[in-house]
C-alpha cells in the first residue's frame, strides 16, 4: 500500500477538501480606488528613470538634493588642490614618489608659479628651499625621516630627489619652508 494512495491533492481520507470558490470582479467594489485603478489597469505606473525621479513631490525634493550634493562635490573637487602639489615663496611645488627593488625614490619638481612673479623684474627671486621627508608605513608610523636644502634657481630645471629603503613605506610626508612660508604635501608611493 502506497503512502499517498488514499490522498486527495494533499488530504486524507478523514481530512475535510477545501475548496476555493472565486468570483470575478465582486471583491473589486470594495477596494480601495488606488489599488482597483492599478489592477484594473486604469493607472499605469510612470515608466521611465527620469520621469519616476519628478513624478512626485517627495520624489523631485529627492532628485533636487542628489544634484546639489552631485555639485557641491564636483566643485570641491575643482576648487580644492591635489595634496602632493602646492605653492610656497612664488615657487610651485609637485612631488611624486615610487618603490623600486628595495628602494623607495621621492622627487620634488619645482617651477616658478604663475602667480608669484615679481611686480619690477617679472621674475621670482632666486633662493634656498628647505625640505623635511618623513616615510610614512603601512601602519601609519613615521619610518624615516630626511632634511634636504636645494638652492632653487628660476632658469634652470628644479628637481629635489631623496631615496629611502623600502621599509613597508606606503605615503611620503614633505615639509617645504621658503623664508617665512611653509607648506605641508603629501603623496602615496606607486609600485613599480
Amino acid at each position: 500500500m502506497d503512502f499517498l494512495e488514499n490522498q486527495v491533492d494533499g488530504y486524507g481520507e478523514e481530512d475535510e477538501v477545501v475548496i476555493w470558490h472565486h468570483k470575478k470582479g465582486g471583491y473589486r467594489d470594495r477596494e480601495q480606488s488606488v489599488y482597483r485603478d492599478l489592477a484594473t489597469g486604469k493607472s499605469q505606473p510612470v515608466r521611465g528613470l527620469f520621469r519616476v525621479l519628478v513624478s512626485t513631490k517627495m520624489n523631485r525634493m529627492i532628485f533636487t538634493a542628489m544634484l546639489m550634493c552631485l555639485g557641491l562635490v564636483f566643485i570641491i573637487s575643482i576648487l580644492g588642490g591635489k595634496a602632493n602639489q602646492g605653492t610656497v615663496g612664488g615657487v610651485f611645488c609637485e612631488m611624486t614618489a615610487f618603490s623600486f627593488g628595495d628602494d623607495v625614490y621621492v622627487s620634488v619638481s619645482m617651477r616658478e608659479s604663475k602667480s608669484g612673479k615679481n611686480a619690477d623684474s617679472g621674475k621670482i627671486a632666486d633662493g634656498n628651499l628647505h625640505f623635511v621627508f618623513t616615510a610614512v608605513n603601512s601602519d601609519g608610523a613615521d619610518a624615516d625621516l630626511r632634511e634636504d636644502d636645494y638652492d632653487f634657481d628660476a632658469l634652470s630645471e628644479n628637481v629635489c630627489r631623496v631615496t629611502f629603503k623600502n621599509y613597508e613605506i606606503a605615503a611620503i610626508k614633505a615639509t617645504v619652508s621658503r623664508g617665512e612660508q611653509t607648506i605641508d604635501l603629501s603623496c602615496k608611493v606607486e609600485a613599480r
